[in-house]
């Protein structure tokens, strides 16, 4: 049982060895592209680096009402104010022995291939140094700066980037004015924001989807999620 039990501690520790190994050498091939503490310090209107130009303004959480940022935290990340900054070894390590891309948060995942988007890639290395950041990002913020990083710089279709433009584009006001139904049909379009914009009766089976989201999780009641579904859409015909 002795011999069982050492051998198992050699070969955790050969394995603990090579990944350490795998991710210093994926995070020094990295080296120029990874955030620096100011860029993770001030994120928000720095973490736009997917946005194309002309930039849409930046829109602080303070003028994002609680529905909207409900909606968006119910279906894209419902864990971002509790999850823990867990080190990324293992997960980095997981990418190193199977290939598949590390689990992490939505929220915070967008916000690191934001400020790696120019060494954008499908390599180990790559997926490691988005890990690293990830952690990084959920580690050194507050959970609100994250998510109002998040909600100015996710595409939602159209050529919109941000919860500003994209409010403005489809219903034709600033998010401070959305109501319920379309906080939701907004939040509903990360998941293939082009092909959800051009198929509205979509949209709202998506919108519908983020109602009861946020029920489960607390965010609305069922009766106010009720009424929601009803409101028509501000997701106009493209064209």
């Amino acid at each position: 049982m002795g011999k069982v039990l050492k051998r198992a501690a050699c070969a955790g520790l050969v394995l603990a060895t090579a990944a350490g190994l795998f991710v210093g050498g994926a995070l020094w091939g990295f080296r120029e592209a990874l955030p620096t503490p100011r860029q993770l310090l001030t994120a928000g209107a720095e973490l736009d680096l997917c946005v194309p130009d002309p930039k849409p303004a930046f829109v602080p959480l303070a003028e994002i009402p609680l529905p909207v940022r409900g909606a968006f935290l119910a279906v894209e990340d419902s864990k971002l104010m509790e999850r823990p900054a867990v080190n990324p070894l293992l997960q980095i390590t997981l990418v190193a022995l199977s290939g598949r891309r590390a689990p992490t948060g939505a929220m915070s995942q967008s916000l690191a291939h934001c400020l790696l988007s120019p060494w954008r890639g499908n390599t180990l290395a790559w997926h490691a140094a988005v890990a690293w950041t990830d952690w990084r990002l959920l580690r050194d913020l507050p959970r609100e700066r994250l998510l109002e990083a998040y909600l100015n710089a996710v595409y939602l279709g159209r050529g919109a980037y941000g919860i500003g433009a994209a409010a403005q584009a489809y219903c034709g006001k600033a998010p401070k004015d959305l109501n319920l139904a379309e906080a939701a049909m907004l939040a509903g379009l990360p998941k293939a924001p082009a092909y959800l914009a051009a198929h509205p009766p979509l949209a709202a089976a998506r919108r519908d989807h983020v109602l009861d989201a946020m029920v489960a999780n607390g965010f609305v009641t069922a009766d106010e999620a009720a009424m929601a579904k009803t409101a028509p859409s501000c997701l106009p015909p493209e064209g």
